[in-house]
């Protein structure tokens, strides 16, 4: 079916998600990095932080991988007791298992996510910093309404009239593309500026930054609208009638040359306070956004049909209606976000970090519910880093992360997981984990 084929293919694009939401170490932080972020780690999170030392002059990205799998209900350990056969034994839900799992579900149905990223080449040489990477960025839900999932469990009544009319339980938006980011952050002696002169005192650096960013497009889709309606009407009626239908754009490269362009500033600032504080603004991806101009076209999918509950199944009845065009253009804007951010350092091995991260909009994963956290990085070893960090609000509400590494010589290689609403992996209803290599001179 063609409705099928189009959903599945926007939750595979959008399944994933670039390795600028997080890399191995922000993510053992619990992402909040933007304060102590260095050298070519740092120009995702805040291109000013390029200004300031670091130990080395020369840095190179090999690659950093991560992924996150994540859901609104249910937590691994209820996953297995109610959706495996070793949980349940491989019975029929009692009257108090489906009870239970249905209070597990929000009243606004469930939502399931996942998200991978790969990111590749980047080099930050003194205060430049440049990257090339190839990102998939995306958000897909599918919301199952609580109705539904009643009905699915207790079966359709044949005595019971009942209509379900769900708007846009389909949702989602992603896009592939080649981003080109050139960053530069310049230092400042506040003693040397005659309207700075009044921080001389307390902060002996100022650093400002900028990425440009440039996307070239490969492909993209967006869901503008879903509908599912399913009903049963009359004493004497023995099926059950349905229509689902999404409306969307869509664009795809068919010859590997672009089919969008884009263009993207990120801007920050950073201070040092003292000996031991850092303070950290930064904003990203303003004005950002990709037009889509080669192979655009506007899809309306409908099906519709009658599913017999009593009876042969031949009399089910199904029907299909595709109408596709092509348009001139469509866009895809990036989310905006301001994240503010402060480190101290304790110990000469010890360093603390807290940050707000605050979105602008509601585009591809992003949301104005804002989010606050704190973490440590702790060297109990000049080669051996440990972090931990936690986090509330945001996308994901509580998020709690670990992380690890080796640094030795010139090589660096980090790894990290989080977890979400929870301290512990079984009882998280998510579960998200990264690591990275880098070579640094």
């Amino acid at each position: 079916m063609r409705l099928l084929k189009t959903i599945i293919w926007i939750f595979l694009i959008a399944g994933s998600l670039t390795a600028q939401g997080f890399d191995a170490k922000s993510l053992g932080l619990a992402d909040n990095y933007s304060a102590i972020s260095r050298g070519v780690q740092a120009m995702p999170w805040n291109p000013a932080n390029l200004g300031l030392e670091r130990g080395n002059t020369f840095e190179l990205n090999l690659v950093s991988f991560n992924i996150a799998l994540y859901n609104n209900s249910f937590s691994l350990s209820e996953y297995n007791r109610y959706f495996t056969k070793e949980g349940n034994g491989g019975k029929k839900y009692s009257e108090a298992d489906k009870q239970a799992i249905l209070d597990l579900i929000p009243d606004g149905g469930f939502r399931a996510i996942s998200n991978a990223g790969v990111n590749a080449f980047g080099v930050a040489y003194n205060n430049f910093g440049f990257a090339v990477q190839i990102i998939e960025q995306g958000q897909a839900v599918a919301g199952v309404s609580k109705e539904l999932l009643e009905i699915a469990f207790n079966g359709p009544t044949f005595t019971t009239d009942y209509y379900l009319h769900d708007n846009n339980p389909i949702s989602g938006a992603s896009f592939a593309a080649m981003k080109i980011s050139a960053g530069y952050a310049y230092p400042l002696k506040p003693s040397k500026i005659k309207f700075l002169k009044f921080l001389r005192k307390h902060v002996s650096l100022i650093s400002v930054g900028m990425n440009v960013n440039y996307y070239l497009g490969g492909a993209a889709a967006k869901i503008e609208s879903s509908e599912l309606k399913i009903k049963r009407f009359g004493a004497n009626n023995d099926s059950v009638s349905y229509l689902t239908k999404i409306v969307g754009v869509s664009s795809a490269t068919e010859s590997g040359s672009p089919t969008g362009r884009g263009f993207g500033l990120d801007i920050g600032a950073v201070a040092k306070y003292k000996k031991r504080w850092f303070f950290s603004l930064s904003f990203s991806n303003l004005f950002a956004s990709i037009k889509w101009t080669e192979n655009v076209e506007r899809f309306a999918l409908e099906e519709s049909g009658e599913i017999a509950i009593l009876g042969d199944s031949n009399e089910d009845k199904e029907v299909s209606i595709d109408t596709t065009y092509t348009i001139d253009q469509f866009e895809t804007k990036l989310p905006t976000v301001m994240r503010a951010g402060a480190s101290y350092k304790l110990l000469d091995n010890l360093t603390l970090v807290a940050e707000w991260r605050q979105g602008f909009d509601d585009y591809i994963n992003n949301t104005t519910t804002p989010r606050v956290g704190v973490g440590a990085e702790y060297y109990p070893l000049p080669w051996l880093p440990l972090r931990g960090g936690l986090a509330v609000g945001g996308t994901h509400g509580f998020q709690f992360g670990l992380g690890t590494g080796v640094k030795v010589g010139f090589f660096e290689f980090d790894m990290s997981y989080a977890v979400i609403n929870s301290l512990w992996p079984t009882a998280s209803e998510g579960i998200f984990a990264a690591f990275g290599f880098k070579l640094q001179f």
